[in-house]
């Protein structure tokens, strides 16, 4: 082989010009066809031109960007102005741009040899009065992003209006190591060519998938509504992500992306205002999308708090300094149930300057022990129309409305609509899906499916419980695992309590629930437990009946510290019946009201058990008589602003950035079946979790009440505020140093205040950053008329977040320093545990 090279013109020919590979003499005609090869290698050669870009005191420009007018080519020149680019020979358009200066196209004729080219750049005045040149000469990305953030108020406000299709595809798929082979066995199995549903069944694994086709509005500036027209679900749907694009909006024009389902708190987006004290950004390439010239910008957070993307690109127009692509992902520490995620968000261009979403695709992964769940959803938006008028009131709360007509799609339907390819993963998938729906009549084959899906093995003996599913008649049994029936922190020592649950839903989302909970305490031989009903009946407004009958030990009030949980006080022996109801008046207005009667006895005579005579031993059970009550309960609860979903006869509620009001009264009748308590009771609870930005996540509680009637009050019955532990498991949202418990009819207040600060004090600290410590910081306050007392404390912590399964768990240590009226107290150190199911 022998390589010629035509001097500096990156021009390379390989030919095998052996004789024996030609298989001809060097005659005239083989002279010609190599001669005719070398030109034609050489027409199509690279010629170097480079140069100096200069302005008119003839100071070389840093940064300038040199393009090729007809080619998808682009240079940029050094901190002197020093460029080089390679074009065709013959005549070439160089395109010249810099912030600051107008943009310059030159004419270049370029021949076999290199060329050098020297261009002097008229100054913009305006632009250049709005760029700060520094010393350091910083990569030009930064001046990009500091236009594009000057413009994203335009580029934002160009849509008042408008409505669009859009197709969703959400997946889910296992992955585990051991897998691999069993894959490769599925991968061959072609889903057209089967040849009985048995065989697709043992093919695939178990894939969670949802497709959805809606109709979706929008009204400026954040008004959305979706009617979906298609809905089709495979497996389970619970950590599917964005099956909504009216619940969370990747808005990058906005300072923050509020994305609640994946972060706990706002991201700061590349074109936050304050946006490079949060992010480096470096231009790496610029290519032309047609006629418009496109700046590829890397983007990696300065300090890779909990609150940035960790890395990424973000694409920006010329000109018009609109987004044209956006490329970043996350880490894990401050997602919620993912543990990494990626974002791919595409803008199309509707008009001249104005460019819209048109598609974005989520990747993420979760890891549950060993085992690896990889999800992807796909969004595509299409069919724009613009400045459409809707009617007034058009856009409440409702962000979503699915009717049971979009489950009823078919096949053909899906074939028409689906945009995008399905892998045979998820055609297997849901192959077999339908082929359950045709064979619905077929209990035969029903039953095979369950017969699997409910196979019994050691893991769900132990410890992940037993469920038999009917689904056929859509109806489940669950039994708790073995490990789960035993509870060693009861009172009255180790107690024995399999519990068992059965659900049976209707088609019309109707769906009734039964519990059922016997308890067998080993020390005592008593035999206590609990049954409950509840019927859901008007799915749509929460409308709910229940019923549930329990005998056993009870707390008198729920304990707020380890003290609390333990000691014999604050216990009692009750029997009692309880008949309930709950229904959503208004959207985000809540009744709900339940009588009960109740037999109370002391626990004198029971033996506390080993945690109880240990933790508290100077605590001893109250001695009183036996009596009963007969007590009626309202409560109205309130959360204005209250933003949800109708999924057919179901409503989803999304939250609300408002607070919950929660207005509650109480009544005891004496004289009836035997009652002899005789009070009322009235009390106001607000509550509120709020984001604030970058700075992380308040919670705020406040309550007042106090006995309106006090004819006849029990212990039981009055308001009763535990002592705290001083150094061992208190939590942060109670007080964290009472020195002795309170028990009162009197008017009380109390309120609490917890702030998440979620890495922002410690982003710029690294090694607590690498271990992925959060702050947390607090107040506490209490009064109580009666006793004339008055308690507050400050605490200040940190805490480190991790996963046990999907579950949030949050251990940490806090300073705490406080006291009250009667007795202050020195600062301690203590240690508190917060769970966050999410």
């Amino acid at each position: 082989m022998i390589f010629a090279y035509m001097g500096r013109k990156r021009t390379r020919i390989s030919a095998l010009i052996s004789m024996e590979w030609l298989g001809v003499n060097w005659d005239r005609g083989s002279l010609l066809i190599a001669i005719f090869l070398l030109s034609s290698f050489h027409s199509f050669s690279q010629v170097q031109v480079s140069g100096v870009v200069r302005d008119h005191k003839n100071t070389p420009i840093p940064f300038a960007q040199v393009f090729l007018k007809k080619a998808d080519k682009g240079a940029v020149a050094n901190v002197d102005g020093e460029f080089v680019i390679w074009a065709q020979e013959g005549v070439n358009d160089l395109i010249f741009n810099a912030m600051g200066y107008r943009r310059k196209v030159v004419q270049v004729i370029v021949r076999s040899e290199d060329q050098k080219l020297d261009v002097w750049m008229d100054v913009n005045q305006k632009e250049l009065d709005e760029i700060v040149v520094k010393a350091n000469k910083r990569d030009p990305a930064y001046g990009i992003i500091r236009e594009a953030i000057r413009s994203r108020s335009k580029n934002r406000s160009q849509i008042e209006s408008s409505t669009c299709n859009v197709y969703i595809k959400a997946t889910e798929l296992e992955i585990d190591k051991k897998d691999r082979q069993k894959q490769k066995n599925r991968d061959s199995t072609d889903v057209n060519k089967v040849d009985s549903i048995e065989t697709i069944k043992d093919s695939v694994r178990d894939v969670n998938l949802v497709e959805i086709k809606t109709f979706r509005v929008f009204n400026a500036p954040n008004d959305y509504k979706e009617i979906r027209e298609g809905y089709k679900k495979v497996g389970v749907s619970r950590y599917l992500y964005y099956l909504n694009t009216s619940e969370e909006q990747y808005d990058f024009y906005a300072n923050f992306i509020r994305a609640n389902r994946l972060a706990e708190i706002p991201i700061i987006s590349p074109l936050h205002m304050t946006s490079f004290l949060s992010y480096k950004f470096k231009l790496e390439r610029i290519y032309f999308l047609d006629t418009l010239m496109v700046y590829h910008i890397k983007l990696t957070s300065r300090n890779k708090g909990n609150n940035t993307f960790t890395s990424g690109y973000i694409d920006i127009i010329e000109g018009s300094f609109a987004i044209n692509k956006v490329e970043v992902e996350i880490d894990g520490g401050s997602l919620r149930t993912y543990d990494e995620f990626k974002l791919n968000q595409e803008y199309t261009r509707v008009e001249d300057s104005i460019w819209i979403v048109s598609g974005q695709t989520f990747d993420y992964l979760t890891k549950v022990g060993k085992t690896k769940y990889k999800g992807q959803t796909k969004v595509l938006y299409s069919d724009f129309k613009f400045n459409v008028d809707f009617p007034k009131r058009y856009f409440k709360n409702e962000l979503s409305v699915t009717t049971q007509e979009a489950y009823d799609k078919d096949s053909t339907f899906w074939n028409e609509s689906r945009p995008v390819e399905l892998t045979p993963e998820e055609r297997r998938a849901i192959f077999r899906d339908d082929s359950i729906r045709v064979a619905h009549s077929a209990e035969s084959y029903l039953d095979s499916i369950d017969s699997v899906d409910n196979r019994i093995n050691y893991k769900k003996i132990l410890w992940a419980g037993v469920t038999n599913y009917n689904r056929k008649k859509d109806r489940r049994f669950y039994f708790m695992p073995i490990l789960g029936m035993w509870d060693p922190f009861s009172f009255g020592g180790v107690r024995f309590q399999p519990s068992m649950e059965v659900e049976k839903k209707y088609e019309n989302g109707r769906k009734i629930i039964v519990d059922l909970e016997p308890s067998y305490g080993l020390e005592n031989n008593d035999l206590k437990g609990s049954i409950g009903v509840s019927y859901k009946f008007i799915p749509r407004h929460f409308g709910t009946v229940s019923a549930s009958v329990v005998h056993n030990f009870l707390y008198v009030s729920e304990p707020v510290s380890v003290i609390n949980a333990f000691e014999p006080t604050n216990f009692v022996e009750r029997t009692q019946f309880t008949l309930g109801g709950k229904y959503e008046l208004l959207n985000g207005l809540y009744l709900s009201e339940d009588v009960a009667l109740a037999n109370n006895a002391s626990v004198e005579k029971y033996k506390a058990g080993y945690f109880s005579s240990n933790i508290a031993p100077e605590s001893e059970a109250r001695s009183f008589a036996s009596y009963r009550t007969l007590r009626f309960a309202t409560k109205l609860k309130f959360t204005p602003n209250q933003k949800y979903m109708i999924d057919r006869n179901e409503k989803i509620v999304l939250g609300s950035r408002w607070p919950t009001f929660t207005l509650e009264y109480k009544k005891s009748v004496p004289g009836i079946l035997n009652s002899i308590l005789n009070y009322d009771f009235l009390s106001l609870n607000v509550l509120q979790k709020m984001n604030v930005g970058q700075f992380g996540i308040s919670i705020f509680e406040l309550e007042t009440g106090q006995f309106l009637n006090t004819r006849s009050v029990r212990y039981e019955d009055k308001m009763v505020f535990g002592r705290s532990d001083f150094w061992f498991f208190s939590s942060p949202y109670e007080n964290q140093m009472q020195e002795s418990t309170f028990v009162t009819t009197k008017p009380y207040a109390e309120a609490h205040y917890t702030h998440y600060f979620k890495g922002t004090l410690l982003q710029n600290l690294p090694l607590l950053r690498r271990l992925k410590f959060e702050t947390f910081g607090g107040m506490n306050y209490l009064f109580i008329k009666e006793a004339n007392y008055h308690y507050a404390d400050i605490y200040y912590g940190i805490c480190r977040p991790f996963k046990i399964g999907r579950t949030k768990i949050k251990p940490g240590l806090h300073v705490v320093y406080g006291g009250s009226s009667r007795q202050f107290n020195t600062p301690t150190l203590q240690f508190g545990i917060v769970t966050e199911d999410e």
